[in-house]
């Protein structure tokens, strides 16, 4: 987690009580950092815990207890079966006879 931040921030080195914000992170750098921590790690890591608790400790601590948690199974993509074959066809429309054209002198 420390090389995501300290690639997004642009440092050779992030400390793990080193402050976000006090190293120059701002709002939206700390969306994609929080981002790349969801990609890592194929966990849902909310935004807002950045703005609350904004240090490698406390993300990487909420990243831990997550992950010892049970995942459920991932679920299979629905996949598209044909069903053309069970459709009935639909009935024939009754032919229209052309409007008579009217003889006009």
């Amino acid at each position: 987690m420390a090389a995501i931040w300290a690639e997004a921030l642009g440092l050779d080195r992030v400390g793990v009580h080193d402050d976000f914000f006090a190293l120059g992170g701002h709002s939206l750098l700390g969306s994609e950092v929080m981002d790349r921590v969801r990609q890592q790690y194929e966990i849902n890591v909310p935004l807002s815990l950045l703005f609350e608790s904004p240090t490698i400790a406390a993300v990487a601590c909420y990243v831990d207890e997550l992950l010892a948690k049970p995942r459920a199974p991932a679920v299979p993509a629905i996949e598209r079966i044909d069903r053309s074959a069970l459709r009935r066809p639909r009935p024939a429309e009754p032919a229209r006879s052309a409007p008579a054209k009217e003889n006009r002198p």
